[in-house]
């Protein structure tokens, strides 16, 4: 595989963001300061290991659809890969390389451009079709038709920028539709039908990629994050800049571990354990969904498996989305054991093992960084009507309770005081803070190359895009390939 992806990890491109360090947003000590490596990972393995969703329908997220736990997802892969081992002791950040550009420029999808990444592009023998992003459809000879699979090689590796978007049968699928994404706007610009975005002299390569960065980035930063954090954080960081993440210029942008090690993996607790695919599988499990994949051997996916995405997106009114787990420390049972992963195999505990090796802060130490008031150990133990939360005791026992592992902190945080339906002020500072400072140190993104845009494409409301948007774009064939399934879940 390396031979595929290492051209996309290397190869240089204009006005992006390059640099592939880790750092610090915040100097200050880390959580679990003096407590020896044996007995601090005995702690957090304690305290993962019964951080398990319930499941009761209570958990759902009002105003979340499923859709975008992958967005979130599909985002990570974008901007950070860290491949290395988990790490047992505290190790120098320094030492950790990061493997994507850490811009939001879509290089897991559109790599360095078919010069760069031919690979994932069809070539000039594809005619009229040449610069689209290959599909499954194309390779098997229907060059730049819709797909509902990524496209693969014979042995199952997929032709796409980043591996780990088969992790799973949803990203795979969310991939695609981006796919599919770009090529429909290569198709209209190549028709007229779209308003020609420049520069004067770009191919329709290079538009088609800035139409679809651009309003990728503007669904992240008016669509995703207004429904995760802290709507009047983000207005502020966007109208006055970022405070505590200012890279010096693109060259220097580095990723902030709080970021990449706690803040960015809230995604975590919004997986569901079932998820209704598509009329033949509406009760499908989250083992099933990890089934298909290079790893889980489940490929090429299975017509009877390609994704009704109004069950997961809010496209049609008369066809209601299935909906997100609420925000909090718990996460789906299946995730307590990832299939194909060394111990410890559970992926929350891998979270808070991952914190304490990069030697991040504690919640209350950023919480007291950024001027808001840090949750009382009473809010950390107690629900609203005085019972202990699951993992009260363990918390209380390790005095886990007034040095709170960062991530624990901040879907905490996002439990007591928002009752799991937004971040609070800590998981969304460091997000709004990342995501505008990325958008800001790349001189080729809308926010910093013209600030003032709004979207282009077709939308609900002109002027704005959103991932539903996004979908209602796609030829019908890519929303609901298998047909029927629709009316209440």
């Amino acid at each position: 595989m390396s031979s595929i992806y290492q051209p996309e990890i290397d190869a240089p491109k204009a006005n992006s963001i390059r640099s592939g360090t880790f750092d610090r947003m915040f100097n200050l000590p880390p959580q679990g300061q003096g407590i020896d490596d044996a007995t601090i990972t005995g702690w957090l393995t304690s305290l993962g290991s019964i951080l398990i969703d319930n499941q009761s329908s209570a958990g759902n997220h009002p105003d979340l659809p499923a859709a975008y736990t992958y967005l979130g997802q599909f985002i990570d892969h974008d901007i950070t890969f860290d491949p290395t081992r988990l790490p047992q002791k505290q190790i120098d950040i320094s030492t950790l390389n990061n493997f994507r550009s850490p811009a939001l420029d879509l290089d897991n999808l559109l790599g360095w451009g078919p010069t760069v990444s031919p690979l994932l592009y069809e070539g000039r023998a594809a005619g009229p079709n040449a610069g689209k992003l290959k599909t499954a459809a194309g390779l098997a000879g229907n060059p730049g038709g819709v797909s509902n699979d990524l496209p693969r090689l014979q042995d199952g590796t997929p032709l796409i920028g980043d591996p780990r978007n088969d992790e799973n049968l949803l990203v795979g699928q969310f991939h695609t539709a981006f796919i599919n994404f770009y090529n429909k706007v290569f198709e209209d610009l190549t028709s007229g039908n779209l308003p020609d975005p420049g520069p004067p002299g770009s191919s329709i390569v290079e538009k088609a990629s800035k139409v679809v960065r651009w309003h990728y980035q503007w669904i992240i930063l008016k669509d995703y994050l207004p429904r995760i954090i802290d709507q009047a954080i983000l207005s502020n960081t966007i109208l006055y800049g970022p405070k505590y993440y200012r890279p010096a210029n693109n060259t220097t942008t580095y990723m902030p571990v709080e970021f990449a090690g706690a803040a960015f993996r809230f995604g975590h607790s919004l997986v569901r354990e079932r998820y209704h695919v598509n009329a033949i599988f509406p009760n499908a499990s989250l083992s099933d969904i990890f089934s298909f994949s290079s790893s889980g051997g489940g490929i090429p996916v299975p017509n009877v498996w390609f994704i009704n995405w109004n069950r997961f997106v809010e496209i049609d009114p008369a066809t209601p989305a299935q909906h997100s787990r609420k925000l909090d420390p718990y996460a789906a049972p299946t995730l307590q054991t990832l299939p194909g992963v060394p111990a410890p195999s559970s992926l929350i505990v891998r979270n808070l093992i991952r914190g304490w090796s990069w030697g991040l802060p504690s919640g209350q130490s950023v919480a007291t960084a950024i001027g808001v008031p840090t949750l009382t150990s009473q809010q950390i133990l107690f629900d609203p009507a005085g019972q202990p939360f699951p993992e009260a005791s363990i918390v209380q026992g390790f005095g886990l309770d007034v040095d709170s592992p960062l991530w624990y902190y901040i879907m905490k945080e996002a439990e007591v005081l928002h009752a799991g339906e937004s971040l609070g002020p800590v998981g969304s500072t460091i997000l709004a803070e990342v995501f505008v400072g990325l958008l800001r140190a790349d001189a080729s993104s809308f926010l910093s190359e013209e600030p003032t845009w709004n979207p282009t494409l077709p939308s609900t409301t002109p002027g704005q895009f959103t991932l539903s948007d996004l979908f209602r774009y796609l030829p019908p064939q890519a929303i609901n390939p298998n047909g029927g399934d629709t009316g209440p879940l």
